[in-house]
């Protein structure tokens, strides 16, 4: 992105494209120096002096590239009935199958995918774990343990499976440890 784009100023330009886009990676590339600090205006990966563009467009791509990747592991990407959800991992509460759908439970609303508890599980990160074969509970949302269930802090209730009950009391006490 220019800064200076004819009667269009890049800097407005790239407000636009953050409220549309907001994960689209911005480097702005000018002889403009005039407007190093005006650019913090807008969401954006880089800043490049024309007169360097070789020195550092490498740098800003790998930047660019890195934050694209960082992005992609907080959002979980499922569809259903050919609609692409895009859905802030941070705000899973649980993730619930019945009768080959699972349902994943927000602060806002619900959404529905036809995948499987153990396909969800390898897209979610480390905050998230399986507490029974047919439910996937966010580590952060969890209020109590009893002997079989979990209760969140929505006040849901969640199963515990005896098979899933070691495994699941390891991950939860690790997870306490390493991010509480």
């Amino acid at each position: 992105m220019d800064i200076e784009l004819g009667k269009e100023n890049g800097i407005d330009l790239a407000l636009k494209v953050n409220e549309v886009t907001p994960y689209t990676q911005i480097i702005y590339i000018t002889a403009y120096m005039q407007y190093v600090s005006d650019v913090y205006q807008s969401k954006h990966t880089y800043f490049i002096d024309k007169e360097k563009l070789d020195k550092y467009l490498p740098s800003a791509i790998k930047k660019a590239k890195e934050n694209i990747n960082h992005l992609k592991s907080q959002y979980l990407y499922i569809s259903w009935n050919k609609q692409k959800n895009e859905v802030y991992q941070k705000d899973i509460i649980y993730i619930e199958r019945k009768t080959r759908v699972s349902y994943v439970y927000t602060k806002k609303e619900v959404y529905k995918t036809s995948l499987k508890i153990n396909e969800l599980i390898l897209l979610l990160n480390d905050s998230f774990c399986i507490c029974h074969k047919s439910f996937i509970v966010h580590m952060d949302y969890i209020k109590d343990i009893n002997h079989n269930s979990v209760q969140l802090m929505n006040q849901q209730i969640i199963p515990i499976s005896r098979s899933q009950k070691e495994a699941f009391k390891k991950l939860y006490n690790r997870y306490l440890l390493t991010n509480k």
